[in-house]
């Protein structure tokens, strides 16, 4: 296997109820040795506390009180840990079906999704929900951390069993790199060392496979994407001659680079121009790229504000007023034609109205079906009305420019996230094949 293309892998955990997904965090920190000792000694302390013959080191990710006393995972925690080869940002996503949406938040950014599966119960419905979310949000890489092998015996046919299980059912939603990994997250076989009770089993422990594993795509192969969030007009500032004329569009690159003397298209204005300057906490650069925050300056004065996106000409998008998608329903009230939403898009927020509900998927069938509503949890396919224009692109091509959020127009409150599918078409509802949800 290759060497990683980049230091920082974000990566998420998710998997059915008491998998152990917190107690696999727990071990990696543990084991990798990014556990503070007073960390440590507190955990320590809270499992003899609650009378535990070991240590529980899911205490170390379950941080809300109501998740340490019930032993489940409701918020989606944050940690940060390295080791010699590469930093990790890991996101313990909870398993109840009623946070499902606390895992579509934990996904979206992740260059690889740790999906637990207890080697006893094999393949639940949690399971092909999360699968289908990782399949939806287009998660790069998929590892399967097939755990509480401890508990068969370190038993060969039942991990294989189990593998093939996930394998059906991850080809049936697109998925086709799918990598197993057999784990005791409360023992630590595979999850940092090797286990010597798996002789069976010559692939890499999970961290390994992780530290393996390449970020992203590189940004040379992505178009330029540019979402203005502020135009700068240092009106304080115009007596200095330095900064009497100056113009600038500020933002973070959502993808690709950008260079001095680059040809771009503002959007939707639609209005081609060239980049004279790159500006960075104070000096200039020649160029910059993806994540990178910056202000540009453009040769032509042009009416430019926030919600505008500044793209390569020679692979500028299409405004579009229409958006066909799919969203992962995240309220508790139901989505159904004509609602009034918000959708924001970049860092554009438009008003729409919901035209048509295309069906949504079932998760036991991993088939579509007619839907003529989206209550919470479900993943369906929509169709949206825009006041105004957007710059959208498939989500296939670009997770950034092809990601929305509806969001409550009266509450503020965020009602789904969505993924725009430009090749989806009306009467492509029968088809025999999930290609119209992934």
């Amino acid at each position: 296997m290759s060497a990683p293309t980049a230091t920082l892998l974000r990566m998420a955990t998710a998997g059915s109820v008491d998998d152990g997904k917190s107690t696999l965090v727990g071990r990696l920190l543990h084991d990798s040795k990014s556990v503070l000792t007073d960390q440590l000694d507190a955990v320590e302390r809270v499992s003899r506390e609650k009378g535990l013959g070991i240590v529980d080191l899911a205490l170390l990710t379950d941080g809300l009180r109501a998740e340490r006393e019930q032993g489940i995972t409701i918020d989606v925690a944050y940690r940060y840990f390295a080791t010699a080869r590469r930093t990790f940002v890991l996101a313990d996503c909870p398993g109840h079906v009623q946070y499902t949406r606390n895992t579509v938040t934990g996904s979206s950014t992740a260059d690889v999704l740790v999906l637990l599966v207890d080697v006893r119960k094999g393949v639940l419905e949690q399971t092909r929900r999360h699968l289908a979310v990782a399949a939806l949000l287009r998660v790069p890489h998929l590892v399967f951390a097939i755990n509480k092998i401890d508990l068969v015996d370190f038993d060969r046919t039942r991990f294989e069993t189990v593998a093939a299980q996930l394998a059906e059912v991850a080809s049936g939603l697109g998925i086709e790199d799918v990598r197993c990994v057999p784990v005791s997250a409360l023992l630590g076989d595979n999850i940092v060392e090797r286990s010597d009770s798996t002789p069976w089993y010559d692939g890499p422990s999970l961290l390994e496979l992780l530290e393996e594993l390449p970020s992203g795509t590189p940004v040379e192969a992505e178009p330029f994407r540019f979402p203005v969030q502020l135009t700068i007009r240092p009106q304080a500032a115009a007596r200095e001659a330095e900064y009497a004329e100056y113009r600038g569009y500020a933002g973070q690159i959502a993808s690709g680079v950008v260079r001095v003397g680059d040809r771009v298209t503002v959007l939707p204005l639609g209005r081609e121009t060239t980049v004279t300057g790159i500006d960075a906490a104070g000096s200039e650069l020649t160029e910059a790229f993806a994540p990178m925050s910056v202000t540009l300056r453009l040769a032509d004065e042009l009416d430019i504000s926030r919600g505008d996106l500044i793209a390569s000409a020679a692979k500028a998008p299409t405004p579009t007023k229409h958006v066909d998608g799919l969203v992962c329903w995240l309220s508790d009230r139901a989505l159904r034609p004509g609602s009034k939403v918000l959708l924001k898009h970049t860092t554009r927020t438009v008003q729409g109205i919901v035209t048509g509900i295309r069906g949504r998927l079932d998760l036991d069938t991993l088939t579509p079906v007619e839907a003529d509503a989206l209550t919470l949890n479900d993943i369906g396919r929509v169709s949206i009305r825009l006041a105004s224009p957007i710059v959208a692109e498939d989500y296939t091509d670009s997770r950034r420019t092809g990601a929305f959020l509806l969001i409550d127009p009266q509450m503020g409150s965020t009602l789904a996230a969505g993924m725009i599918r430009s090749g989806l078409i009306a009467d492509d509802f029968d088809a025999e094949t999930l290609n119209w949800s992934i």
